[in-house]
């Protein structure tokens, strides 16, 4: 199953970067919740980045060594991340996590680029 193979990954993920010390992991760190918080993380990489495209000194066009024009690397960090969100999600619902914690991560993420762009209002 997917979502079995996923949560296997996370859990080494997690392991690794405690190892390094880079995260302080307990013994109750549960996989399915350490999943659970994916979404949320690439909805919000979305948001910020989102706003990143907006800025005049990313719209310019990126060129290779031989001239050949490329995708501005904040546009392709853009679609990687939804394209994550999108995946996660899926996967998430499918290890069983309920559909409304998956799309309350995007409600968190549309209210966080509102106070980003200041827009607290509505």
């Amino acid at each position: 199953m997917k979502a079995d193979v996923l949560l296997a990954q996370e859990r080494l993920r997690l392991e690794e970067l405690g190892r390094l010390g880079v995260v302080e992991l307990s013994e109750d760190v549960d996989p399915l919740e350490a999943l659970g918080e994916q979404p949320r993380e690439a909805s919000v990489n979305v948001v910020v980045v989102r706003m990143q495209i907006g800025d005049p000194a990313n719209t310019q066009p990126f060129f290779d060594d031989h001239g050949n024009p490329y995708t501005h690397p904040v546009r392709e960090l853009y679609h990687l991340e939804r394209g994550r969100r999108s995946k996660l999600a899926e996967v998430c619902l499918e290890a069983g996590l309920d559909e409304w914690r998956v799309s309350a991560t995007e409600r968190d993420a549309d209210v966080l680029g509102k106070a980003l762009r200041g827009d607290v209002g509505g």
